[in-house]
């Protein structure tokens, strides 16, 4: 199926497991600490990279999505701490349509898909509007809607991923067009406007960089007759665009002077460069599942999933070579792409001299988290350097042969340097745990088979055909020839795409209880959070939490958390188990020592797991302290503090509240 249909057909079957409900990829019980019964599923590990899933992602978009839908306007999130902005967080993406979808029961799922097609039609419509056919530009939408980032952030970062074709749509339209192009202009503002609204500024900004490169190319390589019109173009969808997203970008602004970023502060560590992690090219799971083998690899492997935010797989890699070397269209876009994908790769994985110098030229560096979110820029040059590979096969374009050659040289290589790169790592895991033994040996056959498929497959378009043959049938030969390397193309994307989903649970259990309890008792009062019910799911329950897990916090909330209630705690994880210090109190002996803190801005309830008892032993249902437990349903217990303050109160004086 060539075109839209047979994009979106593919990223729904990329899907079905989740949208048929053979795996629930629902973050609110294993994530949120919610669930009294999980049933693991098919694989080890877990089928995403960052619990942000679900705290900040899946909880805060949820607020913001029911806010909408009962005719409020979400700037404010009362159930964090004792409040903090919530459109202006970002994280939220509170002003962003899609998000309306976390309304539902299964709305992150339904959001993520939708992000999925965005991207993979805008990438179809960029192929096209480049020059390529129907075939190729429909694996360009399978490869960058099944994109690597899309796979393993399922949080705000890959938000603004969806919006990056648009943008180089409307460029392109605009160098292509020979009259002003009112669509050009219009599509690169909106979708410049929607990646700020998408919630992640990082991962907008990122993407911000390809853009600009593309602009600058097609400035640079446009014919003097009309350069003006495509500068005016560009210039024109940039400051709308800017405009388009100044009501969220102006109140964000406001609140950072405001606000503790932590280590975004610019003090976000440029990582050195790490071997180990050069697998995100070609193997991208030679380690096992998504953290399944954490313990056994040691810090190798918890830096290499901490930091991964995408890969792309040796059989696009090596159909991009044979669009570089045989393409016979757009050489110069072609040397483009590629230069940028090698140059932004460099760059995030601090290979130098590209990443000093880039350290250095580049402004927000040091605010910027590149290691884990420039992947989708050079995802993207990757997947349309493949479409021009497909392009290249199917027209039998001059040196197609030693393009294919080239091309299964360079994606054998990759295998072969990642194995390298990894074999201590490998090794280890290997030596630690019999169940890892099948995943190196089925990721490294998968991804040699896929490369030497394609290029056998791309190889018999190049075979002699008699000269006596009419010419439609040469041409009928080379196209089936395309059309199976683009299925063996799409069909790594997609099982390398789906793999993390058979790691999530096959059902789970929600225990409503403790936020039923809550909802009828706590009223304008706040509960705290040993872990359980995790922070941020108070505002998913719509439930006030003390607990907060956001970035950014209102610095005044994190210098009277550090002041009054948890001294050994980090203001931007203030959720009941985590401490700066391990050798320092816990998160329960801080509660303790400043219990009555915690009852002064009228924390009435604590929850946690059941038998926890961290007020130690009853007697005639109360603790020492007077706390009593209130709710117990086998797996969480709700304990009522004794003597909470009402939290709207003076210190002096008369005051009559109606609320």
């Amino acid at each position: 199926m060539a075109g839209p249909v047979g994009v979106v057909a593919t990223v729904l079957i990329a899907n079905v497991l989740a949208l048929t409900g053979v795996v629930d990829v629902n973050p609110l019980g294993p994530v949120g600490v919610t669930a009294d019964g999980i049933k693991h599923g098919f694989l080890p590990g877990q089928w995403y990279t960052d619990p942000n899933i679900g705290w900040t992602a899946q909880a805060l978009g949820h607020l913001a999505a029911m806010d909408w839908l009962h005719g409020i306007v979400p700037w404010w999130n009362p159930y964090e701490g004792l409040g903090a902005p919530l459109a202006a967080g970002m994280q939220s993406a509170a002003l962003f349509p899609p998000t309306l979808l976390l309304a539902l029961p299964e709305g992150q799922l339904y959001f993520h898909v939708v992000l999925e097609l965005l991207a993979g039609l805008g990438t179809y419509l960029l192929v096209r509007e480049v020059g390529l056919g129907r075939g190729a530009a429909t694996l360009g939408g399978i490869l960058f809607g099944l994109n690597g980032t899309f796979s393993w952030l399922w949080h705000a970062p890959g938000n603004p991923v969806a919006l990056l074709p648009f943008a180089l749509y409307g460029i392109e339209r605009l160098a292509r067009r020979h009259r002003f192009d009112h669509g050009g202009w219009v599509i690169l503002a909106l979708a410049l406007a929607l990646s700020v609204y998408a919630g992640f500024p990082e991962m907008a900004y990122l993407d911000g960089v390809l853009v600009l490169l593309w602009a600058l190319f097609r400035l640079a390589g446009h014919a003097p007759v009309g350069r003006l019109r495509l500068l005016g173009g560009v210039v024109l969808g940039g400051v709308t665009g800017a405009l388009l997203c100044a009501p969220l970008a102006l109140p964000f602004l406001d609140y950072l002077p405001y606000a503790d970023v932590g280590q975004h502060a610019g003090a976000v560590a440029v990582h050195p460069f790490s071997a180990h992690q050069l697998v995100i090219v070609g193997l991208p799971y030679i380690y096992g599942p998504i953290a399944a083998f954490l313990q056994q690899g040691g810090g190798t492997v918890a830096s290499y999933w901490g930091q991964a935010g995408g890969y792309v797989t040796a059989s696009a890699l090596a159909l991009g070579t044979v669009g570089l070397v045989a393409g016979r269209r757009q050489a110069a876009l072609r040397r483009f792409l590629a230069v940028v994908a090698v140059v932004l790769l460099c760059w995030q994985l601090s290979i130098p001299p590209v990443s000093t110098v880039l350290n250095e030229v580049m402004p927000l560096t040091r605010e910027v988290l590149i290691s884990r979110y420039l992947p989708p820029t050079w995802e993207l040059c990757v997947a349309v350097l493949a479409c021009f590979g497909v392009d290249a096969v199917a027209n039998r374009a001059p040196r197609l042969r030693l393009g294919v050659l080239a091309g299964a040289a360079v994606g054998l290589a990759v295998i072969g340097v990642d194995v390298l790169a990894a074999w201590s790592t490998l090794r280890r895991i290997w030596d630690a745990a019999a169940s890892y033994h099948p995943y190196p040996i089925a990721s490294i056959a998968w991804a040699g088979a896929m490369v030497l498929g394609a290029s056998l497959a791309a190889l018999a378009a190049t075979r002699t055909v008699p000269v006596h043959r009419p010419r439609r049938e040469r041409r009928r030969h080379a196209r089936k020839a395309a059309v199976a390397v683009g299925v063996l193309l799409a069909l790594d994307a997609l099982v390398s795409f789906s793999l993390p989903q058979l790691s999530a649970p096959r059902s789970e259990t929600i225990d409503t209880g403790p936020a039923r309890y809550l909802a009828a008792h706590d009223k304008n009062g706040r509960y705290f959070s040993l872990w359980i019910y995790h922070p941020d799911y108070g505002a998913y329950f719509g439930i006030a939490a003390i607990d907060s897990d956001d970035l950014p916090v209102p610095k005044a909330w994190a210098a009277y958390l550090h002041k009054y209630l948890a001294p050994n705690t980090n203001a931007l994880k203030f959720d009941g188990r985590r401490v700066v210090n391990p050798a320092g109190p816990t998160a329960t002996e801080q509660l303790l020592d400043y219990l009555a803190n915690y009852e002064a801005i009228d924390v009435r309830y604590v929850i946690s797991l059941a038998d926890a008892r961290p007020f130690g032993r009853l007697r005639g249902g109360l603790a020492a302290g007077g706390e009593r437990l209130v709710y117990d349903d086998g797996r969480f217990e709700v304990w009522s503090l004794p003597a909470p303050r009402s939290f709207f109160s003076t210190d002096a004086g008369a005051c009559r509240l109606h609320v």
